[in-house]
């Protein structure tokens, strides 16, 4: 299990690439929390996330004051 914290949401590409990731090693499971969506007015970026989501094992998430104040203490 992998708790992925992120400034920003994968692009279409780096969806693209977390999936083949995850085709490989088919008993990971992935929680991704952002900060921002990238550019999600782009139709790719929107797909490729949605495309991601829909794995089993995938979720992902905007990050919530938890999400930040645990970020904060563990990795400033």
């Amino acid at each position: 299990n992998i708790t992925w914290y992120l400034s920003w949401s994968p692009c279409w590409s780096c969806c693209d690439i977390i999936q083949d990731f995850l085709e490989r090693q088919p008993n990971v499971d992935i929680d991704i929390r952002v900060a921002r969506l990238y550019y999600p007015h782009d139709a790719r970026n929107r797909r490729g996330l949605r495309e991601l989501a829909s794995l089993q094992g995938v979720t992902i998430q905007v990050m919530e004051k938890e999400d930040y104040r645990y970020c904060w203490e563990t990795f400033v």
